[in-house]
């Protein structure tokens, strides 16, 4: 694997609220992924609150690009069709 291929990123949460919404995002993140456009981090690991760091953390595979931007985006509507198709 190139260096590229296994570079990673770090979540760390800085307040407990958001640390709590890691499950949520664990558990959607992977059922969402295939039904949209945009590429979507894959998980490699996930941290719990230990007395070294007191808040849940993850680490997602990088996917190289660029930030979200609106100039990037011709189309919000468009971009985001594939989400509103989702069931509920």
């Amino acid at each position: 694997m190139s260096a590229a291929t296994t570079r990673s990123r770090a979540r760390i949460w800085s307040r407990l609220r958001y640390a709590r919404a890691l499950e949520r995002e664990c558990q959607w993140l992977p059922k969402l992924a295939p039904h949209l456009s945009l590429q979507v981090p894959e998980l490699v690991a996930k941290g719990r609150p230990a007395e070294a760091y007191l808040l849940s953390w993850a680490i997602y595979r990088w996917i190289p690009g660029q930030p979200y931007a609106d100039e990037l985006v011709e189309d919000e509507r468009q971009a985001s069709a594939p989400v509103t198709l989702l069931p509920t």
